[in-house]
């Protein structure tokens, strides 16, 4: 994994934990470079459940927005595809415009939320780029959790 794919891969996974953890649920642990796959990573986040449909999809964007708003480039072209196949789920039993309503406003929802927290998202992933899995103890403590 060249440096520029862990600390896109890093990013991604950030800005999920961080989205989760602004709009209240539990985050645990986050690892890069799972299975063989050097662009692959997962974060433990709590049931979505309780929350809105807004905040579902901002949840599922907030890895792509993060890339986005820290200039990374796209790490292969499917790059992704899990987040948007959540939100086609998501959104699959409302009418197509309310969908592309919510949509947007879940993209920006979480373009926001990130934009607010750049200096833990950074810190977040600069760990997670060099260790390549942060237990949740040490998510924790970047986010100053008890």
């Amino acid at each position: 994994m060249t440096v520029e794919e862990r600390r896109s891969t890093a990013i991604h996974e950030a800005g999920h934990i961080i989205v989760a953890w602004t709009l209240g649920l539990p985050v645990g642990a986050m690892e890069i470079g799972l299975n063989g796959d050097d662009t692959a990573g997962k974060s433990e986040i709590a049931d979505t459940a309780s929350l809105s449909l807004v905040d579902r999809i901002a949840l599922c964007a907030a890895g792509l927005e993060a890339e986005r708003l820290f200039g990374c480039q796209a790490l292969h072209e499917h790059a992704g595809w899990s987040d948007a196949a959540k939100m086609v789920e998501i959104l699959d039993d409302l009418p197509s415009e309310e969908a592309d309503e919510i949509r947007f406003n879940g993209y920006d929802r979480a373009f926001q939320i990130l934009d607010r927290q750049r200096s833990l998202i950074e810190r977040l992933a600069q760990q997670l780029a060099i260790t390549g899995r942060l237990e949740e103890r040490d998510v924790r403590s970047i986010l100053s959790l008890p």
